[in-house]
C-alpha cells in the first residue's frame, strides 16, 4: 500500500476542513455584490475566466487580509492569491508574490523550495515555454535546491501530483458536485476557493504533472539509500514488563480507544455526541465498517486497488444503479432523494476524515511500549468555543484536573493549538486555566505541538504552544533526516524537536496511515518519556525533561534556524536513564 499518497491526501483533507470552518467562523465582508455562487460547479469551471473576475477579485483582497479570511498559517494565504494570479493569466504578479513570500520564511535553507512549482507554472506561462523546457529547466531549478533541507517538501509535492490528475477526472468532478451547492449555501468564501483551485488543477498544473513529477523523481533517486537518521537513533526493543504509565491524548475529535490497552474509565468527553470517537453517521454500517468506508474513498482518491476501496465503489454503484431507475422511469422526487443521499456520504467521509488526527497520535504515543495506559480527552476544540463564560471554562479545567488526577496520568499529549490573535478571548481564559492546571499537577508531564505555520512563537502567540511552564514542552518537527520541517513553528519556546515526517501510526479501525506536523512529533516526546517512565517510574517531572533534554543532538544557532536546536535522541535519553 502507498502510504505516502494516503498520508498527503488524509493532510490536504484536514487542511481543506479547517478552512472551511474558519471561514463559516468569520463570514468574510465585502462579496462582490450581484455575484453568488448559485450554479452547479461545473458552470464555473467552464465559463470564461473574465465571468470570474468579480470573485477572483474580491479573492484577492482577502488573500491579503489573512485573519479575515480565516487563514493563519504562513504560505496559505499566498498560495491562493498565486493561484488565482495564475488562473487569470498573470503570472508575472505571481511571480512578485512568490519572491515576497519568500523574503518572509524564516528557515533560510527552506526559502528558495517555497512554492518551487508555482514558480515554475509562473515562468513557464510569462516566457512562453514549450514542454521541453519546461522539462529542462524544472530539472535544472530541482538540482539546485538545498539537500536534504529540501526532501521533506519534495516529497510532499509528489504526492499532490499524484493526486492532482485524478481531481480532473469526471469522477472527482462528480463527488465535488454533489457537494458544492451545500458548501456554497454555508459559505461562499470556501466555495470561491472550491473553483479556483479546482481551475488552478485542470488549466495550470494539470499540463505538466508528468514533467514536475519526473523532475523530483530524478532527485529522489539520485539521494535513495542515504542512512536513516531515526534508525541510529531508535531504542532498543522492550524486553518483559515493567511499569504501566498512564499517558492520556487530549484532542479535540477524540481517539479511537479500542485499538489500545486502556483503563475502565478511559475518556473525558467536554464535547457534543457520545463516545471518545465520533463515528462517520452512514446508514448501515458498524464502527469497523463506517470508518472501512472512509479509507475506501481514500484509497479510491489515491488511486489504490484496495478492498475498502472496493467496498466504497460497491456502495456508491449501488446508489447509481438507484438514481440510472429513477431516471429510466422519470421519478424526479427520487432522482433529487438518491442525490442527497450521495451529498451525504461523500460529506461525511470527507468530514470523518479529519476526525483521525487523535487516533493517529495515540498510536505514536504507544508504538513499542505495551506497558502504556492510554487515556483520552475529547473537548471539541475548547479554544474556539465562542461565548463559554468564566465558570463555564472553570467548571470544564476542573474536570480535567479530577480525571487526570484520579487516573494517575504522568504525560498528557497536547497535538492542537490555535493562533491567540484569532480567538484573542478565548486565548487569554484557556491560558489562564491551563497554567492553573499544570500548576496543581506538577508531577504530570504536559507535552503540546508547536504548530505548523511556519511562524515564531514568540512573535505570534499560539496557545498552548507559547505556555511556560515547569512542567510543560513544546516540540517543533524535524523530517526524517533531522532537518527542520519547512512547515514546524520555531522559536526560544520550542524546547525539543522530534521526528514529524511522514509518521507511520493508526487511523480510527486500525488501518496504517502516514500523516505529518508537529502533531506527529510531539506524540514521539510522549513515547520516549513513557518508555523512562516505564523503566524508571521514581522519575520526577524534573529528572524526566533532563533525560530528554540533555540526551538531544544540539545544533548551534545559525545551523537551520536564528535560534539553537535540540533535536530528540530516544537511545541516548535511555542510555543516560540507565547511568
Amino acid at each position: 500500500m502507498n502510504l505516502q499518497r494516503i498520508a498527503w491526501w488524509s493532510v490536504r483533507l484536514a487542511a481543506l476542513m479547517s478552512l472551511a470552518s474558519a471561514a463559516v467562523a468569520q463570514p468574510a465582508a465585502g462579496a462582490p455584490a450581484g455575484f453568488e455562487l448559485t450554479r452547479p460547479r461545473g458552470e464555473y469551471l467552464r465559463m470564461p475566466i473574465s465571468e470570474l473576475t468579480p470573485m477572483l477579485s474580491w479573492l484577492e483582497d482577502l488573500s491579503t487580509r489573512p485573519v479575515g479570511l480565516g487563514i493563519v498559517a504562513r504560505g496559505d494565504s499566498e498560495l491562493l492569491l498565486i493561484h488565482c494570479l495564475l488562473v487569470q493569466g498573470r503570472p508575472e504578479q505571481a511571480l512578485s508574490v512568490i519572491a515576497a513570500a519568500r523574503n518572509e520564511v524564516n528557515k533560510p535553507q527552506q526559502r528558495d523550495a517555497t512554492f518551487v512549482d508555482e514558480e515554475l507554472l509562473a515562468r513557464a506561462r510569462a516566457e512562453g515555454w514549450n514542454e521541453a523546457r519546461f522539462v529542462e529547466v524544472a530539472n535544472q531549478r530541482m538540482r539546485a535546491l538545498p539537500w536534504p533541507a529540501a526532501r521533506s517538501r519534495l516529497l510532499d509535492l509528489t504526492h499532490a501530483l499524484d493526486i492532482a490528475p485524478f481531481e480532473t477526472t469526471a469522477v472527482a468532478a462528480d463527488r465535488a458536485d454533489l457537494t458544492f451547492q451545500a458548501i456554497a449555501q454555508r459559505s461562499q468564501v470556501d466555495a470561491a476557493i472550491n473553483v479556483v483551485e479546482a481551475r488552478y488543477l485542470q488549466e495550470v498544473l494539470q499540463p505538466h504533472v508528468e514533467s514536475l513529477r519526473s523532475a523530483i523523481q530524478v532527485l529522489l533517486a539520485a539521494h535513495a539509500g542515504e542512512p536513516g537518521y531515526w534508525e541510529q537513533r531508535a531504542m532498543p526493543p522492550l524486553k518483559g514488563s515493567e511499569h504501566p504509565v498512564a499517558v492520556a491524548v487530549w484532542d479535540p475529535d477524540g481517539v479511537d480507544l479500542t485499538l489500545f490497552r486502556h483503563p475502565e474509565t478511559d475518556c473525558l468527553v467536554l464535547a457534543s455526541g457520545d463516545g471518545c470517537l465520533v463515528d462517520p453517521e452512514i446508514a448501515g454500517a458498524n464502527h469497523a465498517q463506517a470508518w472501512e468506508l472512509v479509507r475506501g474513498f481514500q484509497d479510491g482518491i489515491a488511486g489504490l486497488a484496495t478492498a475498502p476501496a472496493r467496498a466504497w465503489q460497491e456502495r456508491e454503484a449501488l446508489l447509481i444503479g438507484e438514481r440510472q431507475r429513477a431516471v429510466s422511469q422519470d421519478r424526479p422526487m427520487e432522482i433529487r432523494v438518491v442525490d442527497l443521499r450521495r451529498g451525504s456520504l461523500t460529506t461525511e467521509v470527507v468530514r470523518a476524515g479529519s476526525r483521525m488526527h487523535g487516533t493517529h497520535v495515540a498510536g505514536i504515543v504507544v508504538e513499542g511500549n505495551p506497558d502504556v495506559e492510554l487515556l483520552a480527552i475529547r473537548d471539541g476544540g475548547i479554544v474556539e468555543h465562542p461565548g463559554l463564560e468564566e465558570r463555564q471554562w472553570r467548571r470544564r479545567f476542573d474536570r480535567i484536573e479530577r480525571f487526570l488526577r484520579t487516573n494517575h496520568v504522568r504525560i498528557v499529549n497536547m497535538s492542537w493549538g490555535v493562533n491567540a490573535r484569532v480567538a484573542p478571548t478565548q486565548s487569554a481564559l484557556f491560558e489562564s486555566h491551563m497554567l492553573t492546571l499544570m500548576a496543581a499537577l506538577p508531577e504530570t508531564l504536559f507535552v503540546a505541538g508547536a504548530g505548523n505555520d511556519d511562524r515564531s512563537i514568540e512573535r505570534d502567540r499560539f496557545v498552548p504552544a507559547s505556555l511556560s511552564a515547569a512542567n510543560f514542552l513544546t516540540v517543533g518537527a524535524v523530517d526524517q533526516d533531522g532537518q527542520v520541517t519547512y512547515f514546524s513553528n520555531t522559536g526560544s519556546g520550542v524546547a525539543l524537536y522530534a521526528n514529524g515526517d511522514r509518521v507511520t501510526s493508526l487511523a480510527p479501525g486500525g488501518y496504517p496511515l502516514e500523516m505529518s506536523g508537529t502533531s506527529m512529533a510531539a506524540p514521539q516526546v510522549c513515547n520516549v518519556a513513557a518508555r523512562l517512565l516505564r523503566d524508571h517510574p521514581e522519575l520526577s517531572v524534573a529528572e524526566l525533561k533532563r533525560l530528554l533534554l540533555d540526551a538531544a543532538d544540539e545544533r548551534p544557532a545559525g545551523n537551520q534556524l536564528d535560534t539553537p536546536v535540540r533535536v530528540l535522541n530516544p537511545a541516548r535519553s535511555l542510555a543516560l536513564a540507565s547511568r
